[in-house]
Parts: C-alpha cells; sequence; structure tokens
C-alpha cells in the first residue's frame, strides 16, 4: 500500500524538474554558491564579523551533499534504477541538503544565525512545492524533519535551539502551502487536458460523420449519375436514328408515325 502511494506520488512530479536534477552544470553552479556562502560568512571582513561563522561543520555537511549530486546527476544512475529507487534517492538528496543549510546556522553565532535560517526555510518552501507536499503527498516531511533533527543535534546553544524550532515549523508551514499549491495546479492541468482531450475526440468524431454523409452523397450521386447516363444514352440512340430517316433524300412520309412513337 505505502509503495503503491510512493509510486503514485512519483508519478505526480514534474518531469522536467526531474530531467533538470541530472544536469551537472547546475549542481555545480549549485555546490560553487554554498562554498562562496561559507567564504563570505567566515572568512570576508565585515561579513564575517556579523556571522562569526566556523566553516569546519558546513564544509563536513556538504560532503553528503556533494556525493549526493554527484549520484542524482548521473543519467546512467536514472536509468538503471527503478522509479521508487531514484524517489529516494531525491529525498535523501533533499534531506542532506537542507540538513546542510541548517548547518550554517548552528555554526554561526546570533544574530548572525537568526538571518541564516532563512536559507533552509526557503529550501524546504522549494522542495515542499517540487514534492508536492500535502495531506495527499506527505512525503516531503520525510526530508524537513530529519534535517532539522541533525540540526537540532548540532545546536551550539539554547537560543539556536529556539531558532531551528521556530524555523521548523515555518519551513514546513511554507513547504505545506507550496506542495498544495503545486498539487492544484497539476489537478487544474490535469483536468485541463483531459477536457481538451474529450473535445478534440468529439471533433475527430463529428469529421468522421461528416466524411461519412459526404461519401453517402457521393455514392448517391454517383448512382443517379449512371441512371441519368443511361437515360441520355438512349435519347442519343433515338436521336442518331431520327436524323438518319429525316434524311431529304430517303425520307418517306408513311415513317412519321414511327417516328412520333420514338419521340
Amino acid at each position: 500500500m505505502i509503495r503503491t502511494h510512493f509510486t503514485q506520488w512519483l508519478s505526480e512530479l514534474d518531469q522536467e524538474q526531474l530531467d533538470a536534477l541530472t544536469n551537472r552544470k547546475v549542481w555545480i553552479v549549485i555546490l560553487l554558491t554554498l562554498l562562496a556562502i561559507i567564504a563570505l560568512a567566515s572568512a570576508v571582513p565585515w561579513i564575517s564579523d556579523f556571522f562569526r561563522m566556523q566553516a569546519i561543520t558546513p564544509l563536513i555537511c556538504l560532503i553528503p551533499v556533494v556525493i549526493c549530486a554527484v549520484l542524482v546527476s548521473s543519467s546512467r544512475l536514472r536509468q538503471r534504477c527503478s522509479s521508487t529507487q531514484y524517489g529516494v534517492l531525491i529525498m535523501t538528496t533533499s534531506a542532506v541538503f537542507q540538513l546542510f543549510m541548517w548547518s550554517l546556522v548552528c555554526a554561526s553565532t546570533m544574530p548572525g544565525a537568526t538571518l541564516m535560517a532563512a536559507l533552509p526555510v526557503l529550501l524546504a518552501a522549494y522542495h515542499g512545492e517540487f514534492f508536492l507536499f500535502s495531506r495527499k503527498y506527505p512525503w516531503a516531511a520525510l526530508t524537513t524533519v530529519p534535517a532539522a533533527l541533525g540540526a537540532w543535534l548540532q545546536s551550539p546553544s539554547q537560543e539556536h535551539d529556539i531558532v531551528i524550532l521556530v524555523g521548523t515549523v515555518i519551513a514546513l508551514g511554507a513547504a505545506f502551502t507550496m506542495g498544495n499549491h503545486a498539487l492544484l495546479r497539476v489537478q487544474a492541468t490535469r483536468e485541463r487536458n483531459a477536457l481538451k482531450a474529450a473535445i478534440d475526440a468529439q471533433t475527430l468524431l463529428d469529421s468522421v460523420r461528416e466524411m461519412e454523409q459526404t461519401q453517402d452523397l457521393l455514392n448517391e450521386l454517383r448512382g443517379t449519375n449512371h441512371d441519368a447516363g443511361n437515360a441520355l444514352s438512349g435519347i442519343l440512340m433515338n436521336l442518331d436514328l431520327l436524323c438518319a430517316s429525316l434524311d431529304s433524300r430517303t425520307f418517306d412520309t408513311r415513317q412519321i408515325p414511327a417516328l412520333g412513337q420514338m419521340a
């Protein structure tokens, strides 16, 4: 039952977005951006004074993200995996990605950690939309909640615990809202396509009926033309005979009654 529901959920996901996961150039840009965030918050003057980030923990948490990025961007691996296995892989990638974002919060000091908490919230909202997070498909919670628990284990202070707790609630709410909106959009698109297919089928059926009616009319006209042709052939034959009989050189007045019967 659970596996069937999981498979149904995977079939509902946006295939174009799933295909985009195999784009390695996109993943390279993402990973470079993450490294840039770590560098800015831990090493760049003024910015690092605000965040005071310890880069070791985020860099360690980035390693699983890199591994998952390599796996999920492999087109060969996707072809070899079943849909269920690939679904588990993308969920794992989402979880470790969110955990990395939370590690940026845990590695930063207040008040920078509060500002950094916007990153995992935004990521959870995006993944909630991608995973169609809703009452019908609650699978995205299996990525956000474990990531938050992992962040709580890394939390260096009670203040960070509060930020993680509040951030997790906001992240789940945002993901649920975006997921419901995406699911409604998918359902509306499916209904619109079904209606269009029904209209196209009815239009095709009407066209076939019109063609059949036209074919019947053509057959009727062909039969009428055939009968008219036979009648005209008889008339033309009689006309030739009449013309021959009216030849002044051989015309006999006694033939007039017979000619009248031909007419």
